[in-house]
C-alpha cells in the first residue's frame, strides 16, 4: 500500500504483535520504507487504493448508476433570489440544484443521466456539463452554468455505490466511502461516515477479547443501517434527477402542491416552460411571504399551506420564481 508519510503524525512505538505491514513513501524525498500497524484503515474514498490492493479491483465493488454529478460554489446567489434560498430546476434525466448556505455563497449541483459514462470524461471538463444543460434557459440555471468555467476546483464524476461482502480482511479494514459509499443521492453520506467512525472507535473497548471480534461486531451492528440507506438512495435518486417524464410528473406533483414552512430558508422548484398539472411548483422553507394562502395540514411541526388565486400568467411564468409570493 502506498501512503504518503506527510499524512501521518510522528511515529509512535508499535507493539511487536502488530501484523499489518504498510509500505510508506516520503513524498519530499521519494524514500520508501515499511512499517507495522495494529490495524490499517482504508478511508480513502470511492476509488480506494487500500480496497484495490487488499480486496480486489474497483469493478468488483462499484455499482454504476448511469448518472453524473458536478458540484461547485457560486460567486453569488442567482438574481432575484435571497442568499439562502434553495432552487431546483428539473427535467427528465437532468436537474440543476442550488443550495443556499448561511455562512458562504451558494453551492450548485448539476446532475444528469447518461448511458455512456466514459464519454463524459472526454473534451473540456467544464463544457461537458454545460452542454448537457445548454437548452435550459431559466436565468438561475444560466447563472449557475456561467459560473462553472471560472471555478478552479470542483468534483465532476460518475455516480456509484460501493458494495462489499465484508469490510475487513485480516488487519486491513475499510470504512466510510471506501467500504459502502451511499452516494450523494442518499443524503446520508456524512451521517454514515461519522457513525461508522464513532462506533469503530468504541468497538475494541467493547470487545477486549480480540480485534477480529471487535471488527466483526462493528460490521454486524452497522451494516443493516448502511444496507437500508443504500436501498433508499434508489428512491431518492428520482428526487434529485427523475429518470423519465412520468416520474418527473409524480415528483413535481408531490413537491409542487404548496408552500412548506420550516425555518428561514426557502426552496423554489423552477419549472420551464411546461408546468405540471397547471400549478406553481414552489416549496418555501420559512413560510409564506405575503401570499394568499390557506392552511392545509400540520405534520412533525411543519405547517403546509396551499397557494390560491394565482392567475394563468403566474402559473405559466413560475420559472421566474417568487413573483407570485411577493405581491
Amino acid at each position: 500500500m502506498m501512503l504518503s508519510k506527510s499524512a501521518f503524525p510522528p511515529r509512535p512505538q508499535r507493539s511487536p504483535k502488530a501484523t499489518a505491514r504498510v509500505l510508506l513513501e516520503d513524498d519530499s524525498t521519494g524514500t520508501r520504507y515499511r512499517e507495522s500497524f495494529d490495524l490499517a484503515i482504508g478511508a480513502d474514498g470511492l476509488r480506494s487504493g487500500v480496497r484495490r490492493l487488499a480486496f480486489g479491483p474497483h469493478q468488483e465493488f462499484m455499482t454504476t448508476w448511469s448518472a453524473m454529478i458536478c458540484a461547485f460554489p457560486l460567486p453569488v446567489q442567482a438574481p432575484s433570489f435571497a442568499a439562502q434560498d434553495g432552487l431546483i430546476s428539473a427535467r427528465a434525466e437532468r436537474a440543476v440544484w442550488v443550495f443556499g448556505l448561511a455562512d458562504r455563497a451558494p453551492t450548485a449541483l448539476l446532475t444528469y443521466c447518461t448511458k455512456d459514462i466514459d464519454a463524459q470524461f472526454t473534451g473540456d471538463r467544464a463544457e461537458r456539463p454545460r452542454a448537457v444543460f445548454d437548452d435550459m434557459g431559466h436565468p438561475a440555471v444560466r447563472h449557475a452554468l456561467d459560473a462553472l468555467p471560472a471555478t478552479s476546483d470542483y468534483p465532476f464524476d460518475s455516480v456509484h455505490q460501493v458494495t462489499t461482502k465484508q469490510w475487513s480482511t485480516g488487519r486491513v479494514l475499510l470504512t466510510s466511502i471506501a467500504a459502502w459509499c451511499l452516494n450523494l443521492f442518499s443524503g446520508m453520506g456524512a451521517t454514515a461516515a461519522v457513525r461508522g467512525g464513532s462506533e469503530l472507535a468504541r468497538a475494541p473497548q467493547a470487545h477486549p477479547d480480540g480485534l477480529a471480534a471487535a471488527l466483526a461486531a462493528w460490521e454486524a451492528g452497522l451494516r443493516p443501517f448502511i444496507t437500508t440507506h443504500q436501498r433508499m438512495a434508489r428512491l431518492k435518486h428520482q428526487w434529485f434527477v427523475p429518470t423519465s417524464r412520468s416520474l418527473r410528473g409524480v415528483r413535481s406533483r408531490e413537491t409542487g402542491s404548496g408552500i412548506t414552512g420550516a425555518g428561514p430558508h426557502r426552496r423554489a422548484l423552477l419549472t420551464e416552460p411546461l408546468p405540471i398539472v397547471g400549478s406553481v411548483q414552489v416549496m418555501v422553507w420559512g413560510g409564506p411571504r405575503n401570499c394568499s394562502s390557506t392552511p392545509r395540514r400540520t405534520a412533525g411541526g411543519l405547517s403546509s399551506t396551499e397557494v390560491r388565486g394565482l392567475g394563468r400568467r403566474d402559473r405559466e411564468n413560475s420559472c421566474h420564481g417568487w413573483s407570485c409570493c411577493r405581491r
